[in-house]
């Protein structure tokens, strides 16, 4: 199924676990307890999921419009990105793939048109060349 133009964002888990983020973070457990927001456009899905300890983390994945395992790495070619950040101000420490700092998967295990499910793990780099481990990692979110 392809989507094309569709964007959503999307509120916070709800009871049905629809709209949830979560992962571990260098064995530490991260849930987007602010937030879960999502965008489709024209195949570029993103999905930033906000929590309230000021971290965030982030999906970028282009010509994602069917089921399948997209890999994360700059390296390859690929234009799919990953991004962990720690804190919101000045001081923030940003965890990027990109730039050849680091390697992962996006697995798509079901999009529709009202609902896309995934999972995913990374590493990643910041300016200094401190790696994080993102692993575990599962997102659903509503399209409506």
């Amino acid at each position: 199924m392809i989507l094309l133009g569709a964007i959503s964002c999307v509120n916070p888990v709800n009871s049905d676990g629809f709209n949830s983020m979560s992962c571990t973070i260098d064995d530490a457990s991260f849930e987007a307890d602010i937030g879960v927001m999502v965008s489709f456009n024209d195949g570029l899905f993103t999905i930033t999921g906000s929590g309230s300890q000021r971290q965030q983390c982030q999906l970028i994945v282009d010509e994602c419009n069917k089921v399948g395992t997209y890999v994360i790495s700059q390296e390859s070619g690929e234009k799919n990105t990953a991004r962990w950040s720690d804190g919101m101000d000045a001081k923030q420490d940003f965890y990027l793939t990109s730039e050849g700092k680091g390697v992962g998967l996006v697995v798509i295990t079901s999009i529709s048109s009202e609902e896309v499910t995934g999972t995913f793990s990374f590493d990643a780099r910041n300016s200094e060349g401190d790696r994080v481990q993102v692993q575990n990692g599962v997102f659903t979110a509503s399209l409506d």
